[in-house]
């Protein structure tokens, strides 16, 4: 996964570990961490549900009642809100940084389109659509993949980057 060329002269290297560069729209937020020296135990919660995507470099993950897993490029992760992740960073450097994206989406909009999909894509067994409040781990697909470059590029097109946001995630 590639971030677009404008991303690297448009944000502000402020800190090593977890450099972030984010972009907001109405019902979501768009954050690019980047970090550029080996850390361990970096501490990362979102206030809403957060899709993680890896695009270079390599994080041991700790998540709760999970067993620490490698999270490393063509990789995802959708957590639930709040949900606490605790990051090493063992091979991070100046010269190959660690980045990844979080997008974070507003809960009340993710109710409003599971309440639309249920009224009007009813699932084959009958069952409703349902928004998962447990991590889910994944390997991009190709329409995954498509999908995120898409978004990515929807976030960082015309806005200029931004660190405060309206949706928020907190650094421990």
């Amino acid at each position: 996964m590639d971030l677009p060329v404008d991303f690297l002269k448009g944000r502000r290297l402020e800190t090593l570990v977890e450099n972030q560069t984010s972009y907001t729209l109405e019902n979501a937020a768009m954050h690019v961490f980047e970090t550029h020296q080996a850390a361990e135990r970096v501490l990362l919660q979102f206030d809403q549900p957060v899709l993680a995507s890896m695009f270079q470099g390599k994080k041991v993950m700790h998540l709760r009642s999970h067993q620490s897993f490698d999270f490393l490029p063509g990789e995802s992760l959708i957590l639930p809100s709040n949900e606490v992740m605790c990051i090493d960073f063992p091979e991070a450097r100046m010269d190959n940084p660690t980045r990844c994206l979080a997008m974070a989406i507003s809960e009340d909009k993710i109710r409003e389109v599971i309440m639309l999909m249920n009224e009007n894509l009813p699932k084959a067994d009958d069952a409703e659509w349902q928004f998962m409040d447990y991590n889910f781990h994944f390997t991009n697909d190709t329409g995954i993949y498509q999908i995120i470059q898409r978004l990515l590029f929807l976030f960082t097109e015309n806005p200029s980057p931004r660190t405060c946001l309206s949706i928020s995630c907190s650094r421990n």
